[in-house]
């Protein structure tokens, strides 16, 4: 293959059922805040791969819109939903653990964190959660 990879646009344009070309496209939207785009690429997504991370994907990606709405209700369902799809995706429980924090669960939230920190042993914001947490056990 020569020259410049496509586009994801023009990735798409080849290949509209191609579930993860779809996340991509989703995620794009999300950083750029159309919502009604992520969900509906992301659904999309969701109901065409069987696979498991790419179908997990699609959740976080929906949870992760209606959480930047402040549909925390909908935003936990899609998180818990990918949790269920994927048990280990760190993503998924990265969003449950803001989410159980900013209701006052710290408990919950640590050991959502953890899960992250078994995969990605230096993310700063579990280890920011846990090291606090560990922290105020001992002193307060």
């Amino acid at each position: 293959m020569t020259g410049k990879p496509p586009s994801s646009l023009q990735a798409f344009e080849k290949n509209p059922k191609n579930a993860a070309i779809l996340n991509h496209l989703a995620n794009h939207f999300l950083i750029v805040g159309d919502y009604d785009k992520v969900l509906q690429l992301a659904d999309a997504s969701f109901k065409l791969n069987g696979s498991a991370p790419v179908r997990a994907e699609a959740c976080v990606l929906i949870a992760r819109a209606y959480h930047a709405q402040h549909a925390f209700d909908k935003a936990e369902e899609f998180y818990k939903f990918a949790i269920y799809v994927e048990k280990d995706y760190a993503l998924a429980h990265h969003g449950l653990a803001q989410l159980r924090l900013m209701g006052g669960k710290t408990k919950e939230a640590l050991v959502h964190f953890e899960t992250v920190l078994a995969a990605y042993p230096e993310n700063l914001t579990a280890l920011k959660a846990v090291s606090v947490s560990s922290s105020c056990e001992l002193y307060c």
